[in-house]
């Protein structure tokens, strides 16, 4: 392909030494000294699949909340993605919390915690096996000790089914109920979804009738739990009970020391795929402050990336207990509670995915394909029905049931489609998969350019996209620069490959709609003057603006000119969509479009790093790297969180 991305791999490749890749990640590792209140003061761990939030107790015990990217309830009429259970660890004698040390080991994905227990010394090394839905606890001290583990479960009244057994404990939650209706195309992932997992550990037994813990029967000097987890959609309890013990069975066949180097291998070779190693090692180096937030946000996406279902956006599987404070209350957040709410967003989303082209994390991409598939006929059905013709809307909030849950933020924001399928074309276009072809690229592309080929009248035979949205800041406009861009981007990509890739029919479609595109909107106008809400009121820009200059505009027409939020709509056609930038032409109208935006934000959603490197700006988007590099939340003590 032209322009493929292979070309600008192969050249970044030819500029470092393959020595490089022997330095180890442990320079970010995260360590800290005493217990933490809450799990407020967690450290996050995962397999892609199953998450951990660890932390110790100023009582000396060891936590950790259980999590899993398909745990979903539907005990409630919104459903959620909550927490299996909480597992406490408690030592004999127990552990110091004044002399514990916490540290998360990149280069191994694991945690371990060391102190003293009375006159010993001793370490607890947790990890979730890379390759089997499981998690190790292993204890180790100079003299031997004690040690039980505990399940806590806080929604045993609603759904909680136990077993209890002599050497192991198994629980999970069984839905007795529904309180979610599942809309017609939607698919039922929710009816008859069991979680839970078996707890067991050599030599230790379960402690007293019904309980949920388990004991050592003697001291050791060194032991080792497991815990396997599973979630499925089964008929009946005794159905989920019985791949349970399976699952367990399986997981637990493999010797502790073989399974602990394939895990350690797997995170070897994951880190030996994309590193960022630049500046010293204080916390308020800049260069380090920024190398080390890629290392940890690459760290949390793979520890939540090879799931059932993509990434959320709003706590990933490590949502925690927090108190939340504003100007007017104080909420005590839960760990089973998500601001915003179960749905994806996607304009949240999709800048998770975006680096994993670059690192080449290329299969943690998939859930997020498949998603999007998996509710293609609900949104056929959608479209049908509201708009009385075919192809499918794109909803940018919407549950992983088919639910619709944007309102009129977002019911007319359709360009995630787009964005989509242009994520999909660069995953073909890095890994030659022709499954991204046959499973996503064709049948996506043909639902959504459906969509937008039959929604929109032509005028003097351009498409003309109205009533439409700019995202979420404009809501009402003609042709907005998303759309439009994405639309170029996506016909262009799709039309670049090869004659046999496309159905006759689909190729056909998109070189019509491709002489149909109308011109990405450019202005020549001042930038204050076009966009002025109804009082009068101007928006200022930036000093390095020039006046009278060209530069992108939101839409072609903005007829609702009071922004609704906060995203920069015109520089989309520079990033997501690529149109303008370095090595296009007009880089001129790109660089002035960066300093004229309304929008000046870098955190959350905002793409200002990304849009000044996309123009050429490194020193605009170095200061807003570090600045990122070096923020967390201060309820929190892990600093990627």
């Amino acid at each position: 392909m032209t322009g493929s991305p292979f070309r600008y791999a192969l050249f970044a490749a030819a500029l470092f030494p393959l020595a490089m890749a022997a330095q180890s990640p442990s320079r970010y590792n995260v360590a800290w000294e005493g217990p933490s209140p809450s799990s407020a003061g967690s450290m996050p761990l995962g397999n892609g699949d199953i998450g951990l939030n660890v932390w110790v107790e100023p009582a000396g015990d060891v936590l950790f909340y259980i999590s899993k990217t398909d745990a979903w309830n539907a005990w409630n009429t919104e459903g959620d993605l909550v927490k299996l259970a909480r597992v406490r660890v408690s030592l004999d004698p127990p552990l110091s919390a004044e002399t514990a040390r916490q540290e998360l080991s990149l280069a191994d994905g694991s945690i371990q915690i060391s102190g003293r227990m009375g006159s010993t010394n001793g370490a607890v090394r947790i990890w979730v096996d890379a390759n089997r839905p499981v998690i190790w606890v292993e204890s180790s001290s100079t003299d031997p000790l004690g040690i039980s583990a505990t399940v806590e479960l806080w929604r045993s009244g609603e759904q909680c089914a136990l077993r209890f057994q002599t050497n192991r404990v198994a629980f999970y939650h069984s839905p007795r109920w529904s309180r979610v209706s599942i809309p017609k195309g939607g698919p039922d992932m929710l009816t008859g979804r069991h979680f839970g997992g078996i707890l067991k550990g050599g030599g230790m037994i379960v402690d007293g009738e019904n309980s949920l813990a388990l004991k050592s029967q003697s001291p050791s000097a060194s032991r080792a739990m497991t815990i396997s987890v599973l979630a499925l959609q089964t008929k009946t309890p005794d159905e989920f009970d019985a791949a349970l013990d399976a699952c367990d069975a399986t997981n637990t066949v493999v010797a502790k020391a073989e399974a602990w180097t394939a895990h350690a291998r797997w995170w070897k070779a994951f880190w030996e795929r994309s590193w960022i190693h630049i500046g010293g090692r204080e916390r308020d180096d800049d260069a380090f402050a920024v190398a080390r937030g890629y290392a940890l946000q690459r760290f949390m996406s793979a520890c939540a990336g090879r799931g059932a279902y993509p990434i959320k956006f709003n706590g990933s599987i490590f949502t925690m207990d927090i108190d939340r404070f504003d100007a007017k209350r104080i909420w005590l957040l839960s760990a089973d509670t998500r601001l915003w709410g179960p749905a994806y967003w996607f304009q949240n989303t999709r800048l998770i995915y975006w680096p994993m082209l670059a690192s080449g994390d290329f299969e943690m991409m998939t859930p997020l394909f498949g998603f999007y598939e998996s509710l293609t006929p609900r949104l056929r059905e959608l479209c049908q029905t509201k708009y009385k013709h075919a192809g499918a809307e794109f909803q940018e909030t919407i549950s992983a049931w088919g639910q619709e849950k944007g309102g009129p933020w977002t019911e007319r924001d359709w360009n995630g489609a787009l964005e989509l399928l242009a994520m999909i074309l660069d995953h073909y276009a890095y890994t030659g998969d022709r499954h991204d072809l046959e499973a996503w690229l064709v049948p996506l592309g043909q639902a959504y350019l459906d969509f937008f080929d039959l929604h929109f009248q032509r005028e003097n035979g351009k498409l003309k996209m109205t009533p439409s949205h700019a995202n979420e800041t404009y809501f009402d406009v003609v042709n907005p620069t998303p759309d439009v861009a994405g639309l170029h981007r996506v016909l262009d990509g799709l039309l670049a490959l090869p004659a046999a890739d496309l159905p006759a029919e689909f190729r056909k479609q998109c070189e019509r709609m491709r002489t149909e595109l109308p011109p990405i909107p450019v202005v020549n106008v001042d930038w204050a003057a076009r966009f002025r809400s109804d009082d009068g009121k101007k928006f200022p820009f930036p000093s390095q603006a020039k006046p009278g200059a060209r530069c992108l505009a939101p839409a072609e027409v903005i007829l609702d000119k009071n922004p609704h939020n906060s995203e920069n709509s015109e520089l989309y056609a520079i990033f997501p969509f690529r149109q303008f930038g370095i090595g296009r032409p007009d880089l001129d109208v790109a660089v002035e479009s960066y300093w004229r935006r309304l929008f000046t934000m870098n955190n959350c959603w905002g793409q200002v790093e990304i849009h000044a490197a996309s123009v050429g700006l490194g020193d605009e988007a170095w200061r807003g790297l570090v600045q990122r590099g070096k923020a967390h939340n201060a309820l929190c003590r892990f600093p990627a969180f």
